[in-house]
């Protein structure tokens, strides 16, 4: 492993997408994703990602230049075509219209297509809920497998769905918010990637092969055409297919299955105003109280404390913070040899 600093990784991260060619305002949004990513513990999004981007751009998938445009707004309600622009840079945009738009009329329903990847949903949530705001994102996922979905439904053996995450928070008071960012198969691709890349097994219960059987070999998704499993069974099947029509049909993104299926993120971005329903201060108040209390439930044999989602991911952010990152040898190595290719020199860069 090797430890950098958050900001030597949001430095370097700047530097590959300015030297390919992203302008500057979208290469500050990148870094700070890419940063955020591995600070909130989602390091599958991180570092991880840049070389895919990178190979999306000169492959043409990836327009740099690219500006998002809205295509309808009839408020509450907007459309997003992002045009194929960075995924980051895209989310992130539309997530300020969907602020916006439900400060001004309470709530918001903005939909978001021909968009590329846009990483953990997690940092989009959290833009909404550090505005008093209640967020929730259903995103129809790309695939890094060339036969599209990466999912088996619930009894089947054969890959067709998208991983299909969906994300939601909610604000306190002193108490951190409670923020939620989950795929709807039992793990997220990257996952498994990142065993991949270390040369291990996956746990039992991610996947079949590609004959519907278990496996533990991570090969088998990437090379072999296997299949991850929803998660929870049927109701993992139940939520993945809710996420693939609002993200993917009610967006005009597409579904996983198509032949003219492109890989990346059709997103359905929901956002409500606190102020509409009850004074903020009231509703921090009460999830204040709620969190206290559940912290409070006696724990089974396994359980050291009763956690509240997110709670986790700010205490990775305070640890990276003060210790830094560690980032997989090969990772770093991909990253360093990119770097490189590019003429960035690292220890000038970095110091």
């Amino acid at each position: 492993m090797s430890v950098v600093r958050p900001a030597q990784v949001k430095k370097l991260t700047f530097a590959i997408f300015e030297k390919i060619g992203a302008p500057p305002e979208a290469a500050e949004i990148i870094s700070r994703y890419t940063v955020d990513s591995h600070l909130y513990g989602h390091d599958t999004h991180g570092l991880q990602s840049v070389p895919r981007y990178v190979n999306d751009m000169k492959a043409g998938k990836i327009d740099p230049t690219a500006q998002m445009e809205i295509v309808k707004n009839d408020p509450p309600t907007v459309l997003i075509d992002g045009h194929w622009g960075f995924g980051y840079v895209t989310a992130a945009q539309a997530m300020d219209v969907a602020i916006e738009t439900a400060k001004q009329h309470g709530l918001a329903a903005v939909a978001v297509n021909k968009c590329n990847h846009v990483g953990m949903l997690w940092g989009y949530v959290k833009m909404a809920v550090d505005e008093g705001l209640i967020a929730i994102i259903l995103c129809s996922s790309g695939t890094l497998a060339p036969d599209r979905g990466l999912v088996v439904p619930y009894g089947g053996t054969r890959r067709f769905l998208g991983a299909n995450p969906l994300a939601w928070g909610l604000p306190a008071g002193e108490m951190k918010p409670l923020i939620m960012d989950m795929s709807t198969s039992v793990v997220a691709a990257g996952q498994v990637l990142l065993a991949q890349e270390k040369g291990e097994t996956i746990p039992e219960g991610w996947m079949v092969d590609e004959e519907g059987r278990p496996t533990t070999d991570p090969d088998a998704l990437f090379k072999r055409g296997g299949a991850l499993l929803p998660f929870g069974g049927h109701k993992g099947y139940g939520l993945s297919l809710l996420v693939e029509m609002m993200g993917g049909i009610l967006a005009g993104f597409g579904c996983a299955y198509l032949p003219e299926y492109r890989e990346g993120n059709g997103l359905m971005m929901l956002v409500l105003d606190v102020e509409r329903f009850v004074h903020l201060e009231e509703f921090q108040r009460q999830a204040d109280e709620l969190f206290r209390e559940i912290k409070k439930v006696p724990t089974d044999a396994q359980t050291t404390e009763i956690l509240i989602p997110g709670e986790l991911e700010f205490r990775a952010k305070e640890k990276r913070v003060r210790e830094g990152i560690a980032i997989p040898d090969k990772t770093w190595q991909t990253i360093t040899e990119l770097a490189a290719e590019l003429g960035i020199n690292l220890v000038e860069l970095l110091g």
